[in-house]
């Protein structure tokens, strides 16, 4: 069934790319510290996995196509291009693994070794070794047993998965929409998974935890036109937005394990310039960060363009705006995060654009 949703999927695309215009590019400074907004995917796999065909030639020319300064690597079971590390033709490649236990797939990143065991035993393995443990599709057919705070991250949309999920109809309607808008027909694919971003939040109250996307991109066939889940497609669509202090896989991974960054729709339009931090007079905070509480804290959120923009705290939706910039007075300790939509379609209600991770607000 799946291969089916594919072939729908790859035979409207045919060879024509969906390549987002990335305009901006964010240069920050918070409490004196230097960040630059770097733009990539995580979740990649290729001959070393079971189920891909892909290589690395065909990944690099797909990242830079995309506009795509990273690529992580997470083959199954397997970190076969582990000698591929660093930077090449522009793009950093890092290679991490995802290992597949009894109860979820891991997403490793920063380690050498960990051999398939049991959840708990993998994730201790992986932090003996300072590298980040993010569990991927925690609600696909292999379902998350047992949630539980012992992880770093959460994989809260996986691209992969977007044509299963939306089904045979969902499918037809990207087909139909297809011949008169491409931006319409994606958008029509792209959805929040609610689920994954509801277990992001009650887990985030126990231990802050990053919220990443995976592309889970495959490569299955290589055969134009009809080249199903090919990488530049799936570089484009939705993206992982890092602020790092220096560009090279130290500070990516640091960067991820901090919560320093946010996910952004690309294709529903480019995302490079969204910020979200906090100030007091204690300084600054950006998402995955912690600030204590003052009567004059703030929020603010910056769009590179117009959008609805949803607060939430501590998991509930709590306030609405339109517009491009805001300023919002803290008025007690939380979770804070926000999740911005576009609704310029003619053919589908608005559309998730930017999901941020979480500043905490304590007391």
């Amino acid at each position: 069934m799946k291969y089916l949703f594919a072939l729908i999927l790859a035979a409207s695309l045919g060879c024509t790319s969906i390549t987002p215009d990335r305009a901006y590019q964010s240069r920050v400074r918070i409490n004196d510290e230097k960040y630059q907004e770097i733009v990539g995917v995580i979740h990649v796999h290729t001959k070393y996995s079971h189920d891909s065909l892909g290589t690395l030639e065909q990944i690099i020319s797909a990242a830079n196509d995309s506009k795509s300064d990273f690529v992580v690597i997470t083959d199954h079971n397997s970190r076969g291009y582990s000698k591929a590390e660093g930077l090449d033709q522009g793009v950093l490649v890092v290679v991490g693994e995802e290992l597949s236990v009894p109860e979820a797939h891991v997403i490793g990143l920063g380690h050498e070794y960990v051999p398939s065991n049991t959840f708990d035993q993998v994730i201790r393995d992986l932090h003996s070794q300072n590298a980040i443990t993010i569990v991927a599709h925690p609600f696909s057919s292999k379902k998350w047993k047992n949630p539980s705070p012992i992880i770093d991250g959460i994989e809260v949309h996986n691209t992969g998965k977007m044509a299963s999920r939306a089904g045979i109809l969902g499918l037809l309607k990207f087909s139909f929409l297809y011949f008169f808008s491409k931006r319409e027909a994606v958008a029509g694919l792209c959805c929040e998974e609610r689920n994954s971003i509801s277990l992001y939040d009650s887990l985030s109250a126990e231990k802050s935890l990053t919220a990443i996307v995976g592309a889970d991109a495959h490569a299955v066939l290589g055969i134009p036109p009809f080249a199903l889940d090919n990488y530049k497609d799936m570089f484009s669509i939705a993206r992982n937005h890092v602020f790092v202090s220096q560009y090279s896989k130290n500070s990516l991974i640091e960067a991820i394990k901090k919560g320093h960054c946010f996910i952004g729709f690309d294709y529903i339009s480019d995302s490079s310039g969204f910020f979200f931090a906090a100030k007091n007079k204690h300084g600054e905070a950006i998402s995955g960060d912690a600030l204590s509480y003052t009567i004059d804290t703030n929020l603010s959120v910056m769009l590179p363009r117009r959008g609805h923009v949803v607060l939430y705290k501590d998991g509930q939706r709590i306030k609405n705006f339109r517009g491009k910039s805001f300023i919002i007075p803290v008025k007690e300790p939380g979770l804070y995060r926000v999740e911005v939509y576009k609704d310029e379609f003619l053919f589908s209600r608005e559309k998730i654009w930017i999901i941020s991770n979480t500043i905490n607000i304590t007391l």
